[in-house]
């Protein structure tokens, strides 16, 4: 039996979107370091409705298994550019045309806005100074060690094991960022 093709593919497929064999709903594409994903949410209660999900993310290789982890997402509006900060709209299911010209019309310039590494740094260092989230400083030493930045990565990695509960439940995530540490050369303790 023939797999059926996602309605918003041919669309996309010409800037190198791919069905996600891990999400059966989305799409994504992958720019250097950073994945891009496209997925269809279903709102509990309006089954012919979908919500258009966009995420930019990373593969930390550090873990074991490697997994995505999703850095930033926001939901495809009608007639505007997606706002990370606010909600989008629902969409008729049905409505795969004009989904997929807001996916090329608002959409890409979103994904090309937010998968440039200086941009998604000045965003979780603004983020990390107004909200104080430890799990920015994972995110920053990420990418600074993406972008080679390897003293700042080693910093926010030291950082983040600070801030994270030496416990049982964080054993694993403690792990890979000491073996990242390690990997990066740091000179501060793990």
């Amino acid at each position: 039996m023939k797999r059926k093709t996602h309605p918003w593919l041919e669309g996309l497929s010409k800037f190198g979107f791919a069905s996600d064999s891990e999400n059966p709903g989305g799409l994504i594409r992958r720019v250097g370091f950073i994945e891009q994903s496209v997925s269809a949410i279903k709102p509990r209660f309006e089954p012919n409705e979908v919500i258009v999900r966009l995420g930019v993310g990373y593969t930390e290789r550090f873990r074991e298994p490697p997994i995505s982890v999703l850095w930033l997402m926001a939901d495809l509006p009608k007639g505007k550019a997606p706002d990370i900060k606010s909600a989008g709209n629902q969409w008729p299911r049905a409505d795969n045309e004009a989904i997929t010209a807001a996916l090329v019309e608002y959409a890409m310039p979103w994904f090309d806005k937010y998968s440039e590494p200086e941009t998604l740094i000045e965003h979780f260092r603004v983020h990390l100074k107004e909200k104080n989230a430890p799990g920015d400083h994972r995110t920053l030493c990420a990418l600074y060690f993406e972008t080679g930045q390897m003293q700042k990565a080693c910093q926010h990695a030291k950082a983040w094991l600070d801030t994270t509960p030496n416990t049982e439940g964080w054993a694993k995530q403690r792990s890979a960022m000491k073996r990242q540490m390690r990997e990066m050369g740091c000179k501060e303790k793990a």
